[in-house]
């Protein structure tokens, strides 16, 4: 804790005295939060979060803190050969074009944070033997 406090304190001041931003870059655990202490995320001004599939191209960048700011504003970034990209409409992404209908989908919009998103839904159904959705099948008996 001393040294993390000790070498954080260092990096701010240096920071402040030649008037540069400065980022330190953390892991975060499998549950999503940063590992180790806490003590890191009450020194700095602002916690970011990079998210995204292992396979996929789309990195979503997330406030988590934000000491001047907003904290429910995302950004949107493609990983290409020739590096990261912000996309400032990425609803086209999340968009299949078709031009025939098709069951079960629908488009929707969504809000992450600030950002609404235009999505395609797919709805997967099958027979159920209960009498409305959500109940539970009736007991079996042998007079029926």
């Amino acid at each position: 804790m001393t040294q993390i406090r000790q070498v954080t304190g260092a990096l701010i001041q240096i920071a402040k005295e030649r008037g540069i931003a400065t980022v330190l870059v953390g892991h975060v655990t499998k549950d999503g939060s940063i590992a180790g202490p806490r003590l890191l995320e009450h020194l700095v001004d602002v916690v970011l979060h990079f998210e995204g599939e292992r396979h996929s191209q789309l990195r979503l960048l997330r406030a988590v803190k934000n000491r001047y700011g907003p904290t429910d504003e995302i950004g949107v970034f493609e990983l290409t050969e020739k590096g990261i990209h912000g996309l400032p409409d990425p609803s086209g992404l999340f968009l299949t074009e078709r031009t025939d209908p098709v069951p079960g989908t629908c488009v929707t919009v969504t809000l992450e944070g600030r950002r609404p998103l235009i999505t395609e839904v797919q709805a997967l159904v099958a027979p159920t033997p209960c009498p409305r959705p959500g109940a539970r099948p009736r007991a079996w008996t042998p007079h029926g």
